[in-house]
Order: structure tokens, then C-alpha cells, then sequence
């Protein structure tokens, strides 16, 4: 086997393991989207820290850091109400990404596994990226203290 055929197997072994790395597939940031039934709720969004993200009415629609710092993942707290409806509370993680899972593990890129994917916060996921809240609303069936319609018109 000649000196270029070796050359070229080891550069496509090189290209391949680092192909599988997350920090070339991904972003360290993420966007989420919240609608609300019905609409334009308030919305508060802030991180793990307490830290307000955003305050406003929905729909809400904003790029998120996917990590809070090396191997720590984010998390948002998110309270919606509007009056008249009772208010919801959710809460959005990050988990790790398909990439970072599957293509350190494929490659055995132990760089990426601890080193690179982790520093440039592409190995997250957020739990979710399209969310919609339906808010349950006094004059409807199921709200607390609410007698249900066709018992009214009987």
C-alpha cells in the first residue's frame, strides 16, 4: 500500500470521527416558541437561577441558551395566567442531543465526549421547542366551582 492510499484512508477515518460531534451539528442556543389558547397571556420565563428571561404576553418566541455553564444544562421556569382562567406552570430542560449520544459514541471521540461538545454547550437539547397552553377559563366546564352547563338548563 503506497504512502497516499494510507494518507487517505487516515484522513476519512479523521473526517468520520469528528463528523459525529455535536459541536458541528448544533448551537449552544435554541429557539422556543409558546402560544396560548387563548391569547395574549402573560408570561414570565426565567432560567434555573431565578434569573427573568422574559416578561410579556404570549405568543412567546425566543432564541435560549441550551446550557448553563460546562456540563450543566438549562432549565426555564415559565408561569402563564390571564384573568379569569386558571394559570399554568411548565418547565422546559435541556437533555443531551442525539449528536453528542450517538455520534461520540459511534466515533469513540473521547474529545467530544468530554471536551469539545460539553465547552460549546452543543451537546444540549431543550425538552421542547413548540409549545402551546390551552388555559381553562371560568365560564367553561372542569374550572373550580363551575356547574356544568346542561345541568343549568334542565
Amino acid at each position: 500500500m503506497s504512502n497516499k492510499s494510507i494518507i487517505s484512508i487516515l484522513s476519512i477515518i479523521i473526517f468520520i470521527g469528528l463528523s459525529g460531534c455535536a459541536s458541528i451539528a448544533e448551537k449552544d442556543i435554541q429557539e422556543l416558541e409558546i402560544t396560548t389558547t387563548p391569547e395574549s397571556c402573560s408570561i414570565t420565563v426565567t432560567d434555573k437561577n431565578g434569573e427573568n428571561i422574559y416578561q410579556g404576553k404570549t405568543p412567546f418566541r425566543q432564541t435560549l441558551s441550551k446550557a448553563e455553564g460546562y456540563f450543566t444544562g438549562q432549565i426555564y421556569n415559565i408561569h402563564i395566567e390571564k384573568g379569569g382562567c386558571r394559570p399554568a406552570d411548565l418547565v422546559v430542560k435541556s437533555k443531551n442531543n442525539l449528536w453528542y449520544v450517538f455520534g461520540n459514541t459511534a466515533n469513540a471521540f473521547i474529545p467530544g465526549w468530554i471536551g469539545v461538545d460539553a465547552k460549546t454547550h452543543a451537546m444540549y437539547e431543550l425538552s421542547s421547542s413548540k409549545i402551546h397552553v390551552r388555559l381553562v377559563c371560568s365560564d367553561e366546564d372542569g374550572f373550580p366551582g363551575v356547574v356544568k352547563k346542561e345541568v343549568l338548563e334542565k
